[in-house]
């Protein structure tokens, strides 16, 4: 998300949703008023997608929890946002909606056009959201994750990795989960920066 799609200008979250209606073949974000077009992603991107949601749906595939993948809106307080997370882990759902409002994980791959977002902006909404337990960043020109979790009351930033032989660990979700499986089929071409 670089600059908003209409600028100076706020909709109402029935506005947002009446534009993704007119406009099907596009995908927006929605926040708190303002409007972006979401970007075509990359091969690489797409991956990492792909690695993260089997490797988290083979996880919780046995406790009736799902994992589903950015085509799928996260909305909440009250419509203030509305979001296409990367991947999502969902536990209590009606596989008939578009829209979810309680993730248990939320997992975003940068790209240049949303770094700052996700980094910023998004995991400040992502953190008010009652039923999200962690939120995972993923770089995709190099091999870099930083992990939000929050155990109890509190979030707190779990753990910045960069080493393939790393892992991901939520002792309170009881996830453990490889970075070489997030990275499986991806080869770097820039050295490490963040």
């Amino acid at each position: 998300m670089a600059q908003p799609l209409i600028k100076d200008q706020t909709l109402s979250y029935p506005e947002f949703q009446a534009l993704e209606t007119d406009n099907p073949e596009k995908r927006y974000e929605f926040y708190d008023g303002k409007v972006w077009e979401m970007e075509a992603t990359t091969i690489r991107h797409n991956f990492i997608v792909r690695n993260t949601m089997m490797a988290l749906d083979t996880f919780y595939r046995p406790s009736g929890c799902r994992a589903i993948t950015e085509n799928v809106r996260f909305a909440f307080e009250e419509n203030k946002y509305g979001f296409y997370p990367d991947v999502m882990v969902v536990c209590n759902f009606n596989p008939r909606d578009s829209t979810v409002t309680n993730p248990l994980i939320i997992v975003e791959v940068l790209s240049e056009a949303t770094s700052s977002n996700d980094l910023g902006s998004k995991l400040d909404a992502y953190q008010r959201c009652p039923s999200l337990k962690a939120y995972i960043i993923v770089e995709q020109k190099q091999c870099w994750v930083r992990v939000y979790e929050k155990p109890g009351d509190f979030w707190q930033m779990h753990s910045i990795l960069n080493a393939m032989g790393e892992m991901i660990v939520l002792e309170s979700l009881g996830l453990t989960l490889s970075l070489e499986v997030i990275y499986q089929d991806i080869e770097f071409d820039e050295p490490s920066s963040l």
